[in-house]
């Protein structure tokens, strides 16, 4: 995803807290965003991502676009991205992310905020298993 002036790349920790710089002057250009998965580790079948975004000031982002998605780290598809729902006070979530398999996975979050600022991350994270 490119957008021009806006787009900063860096690794997503689930469950801590890491900062994402947009670039560009504006005031609350800073995005901080944490991601959780429950259950943690994940296990092979459905995990719930919850989404918090931030701004540089503390104040929680709202009208965002917010996607994940994962790859097994044995394959170089670009899989469709899962729209998080948007729960109000900067939180956005899907319920129920498919893992298929046990093993290595690339976790990408995306957020696209209404004033035109994007920001992702990746994330190696090791999915639990047999299927459940």
């Amino acid at each position: 995803m490119k957008r021009a002036g806006t787009l900063a790349r860096a690794g997503l920790i689930a469950g801590v807290v890491l900062p994402l710089l947009a670039c560009g002057n504006d005031a609350g250009g800073e995005l901080t965003i944490r991601v959780g998965l429950s259950p943690t580790p994940p296990l092979v079948g459905d995990a719930r991502v919850i989404v918090h975004v931030v701004d540089g000031d503390g104040v929680p982002v709202e009208g965002a676009t917010v996607e994940i998605s994962a790859t097994p780290a044995s394959t170089t598809d670009r899989p469709t991205p899962t729209v998080a729902s948007e729960q109000g006070g900067g939180r956005y979530i899907v319920p129920a992310f498919p893992f298929a398999r046990a093993g290595e996975w690339t976790l990408r979050s995306t957020v696209l905020t209404a004033d035109g600022r994007a920001v992702e991350r990746e994330e190696a994270i090791r999915v639990s298993g047999p299927p459940r």
